[in-house]
């Protein structure tokens, strides 16, 4: 008795959604690989616009007798009325007498044009922080709202304006490891303010839309870039930034 030998030329179903299983879950892993790549190609532009910062800032120390910029030394972005006088016993840090977004000084060092504003060009703020880029206007992109400057240890008085002392450069202990700038939601952040990202995001919301500020944006895979008080620029993890007074305290 002769067989016929039958040739199959067809998948069986359970043969088919096991091919379509396995690219569904090759698809998969590619993608989560690029958008790995992506993600740590975001973040590294981010630490390499930041750096422009940490080198401005080496600038203005030269420029300012060893006085890093101020993180907030009065506000009042029109010339008239002209600036208040410092209150009595704080004596500011520098003749330049402003906001650290808005020092003449310092946006001078980083190569800014316009000198009386807050706002820079696309290249100076972090692609990932959603406040500086959907509130852009034909000015710029607002600073603040990209990254923020360390004040944590610094004296401040609270009156018509805000008041900050500064850092000298020699008061700062170890800046190898003291932040200076760090990925945020406003101009001036602290130690208080970062553990906050989790719970109130980069949304401002009512009634006040700027009780949400002085956040640390952990924008880069649960993580941040910080600008080091030597100039430096490295990411690190949301736990190593939390709390840690001995990355914040910069006189201590």
């Amino acid at each position: 008795m002769r067989h016929t030998l039958r040739h199959r030329t067809a998948f069986t179903l359970v043969e088919l959604l096991v091919v379509i299983g396995v690219i569904v879950i090759l698809v998969s892993l590619i993608l989560a690989g690029v958008a790995r790549s992506r993600g740590v190609a975001v973040r590294v532009a981010c630490a390499a616009t930041l750096r422009q910062y940490a080198a401005a800032q080496q600038v203005y120390l030269n420029d300012y007798d060893d006085w890093y910029v101020p993180v907030k030394w009065g506000f009042n972005p029109s010339p008239d009325p002209p600036w208040p006088p410092p209150p009595a016993g704080l004596e500011p840090p520098t003749i330049e007498h402003a906001n650290w977004t808005r020092n003449a000084g310092f946006r001078r060092a980083l190569g800014v044009k316009t000198l009386n504003q807050s706002r820079v060009p696309y290249g100076l703020v972090c692609s990932r922080a959603p406040l500086a880029i959907s509130g852009a206007n034909k000015n710029g992109y607002e600073l603040a709202r990209s990254y923020g400057y360390n004040s944590t240890g610094l004296k401040w008085f609270a009156g018509p304006t805000i008041y900050y002392t500064g850092f000298k450069r020699k008061e700062v202990r170890k800046p190898a490891t003291k932040l200076m700038f760090v990925d945020a939601t406003s101009a001036a952040v602290s130690q208080s303010g970062s553990e906050k990202f989790e719970t109130l995001g980069e949304v401002y919301g009512p009634p006040n839309p700027d009780s949400q500020t002085g956040i640390t944006a952990y924008r880069h895979e649960r993580g941040a870039n910080v600008a080091f008080f030597d100039g430096h620029v490295e990411w690190l993890p949301k736990r190593q930034i939390i709390d840690n007074a001995g990355l914040w305290s910069a006189k201590k």
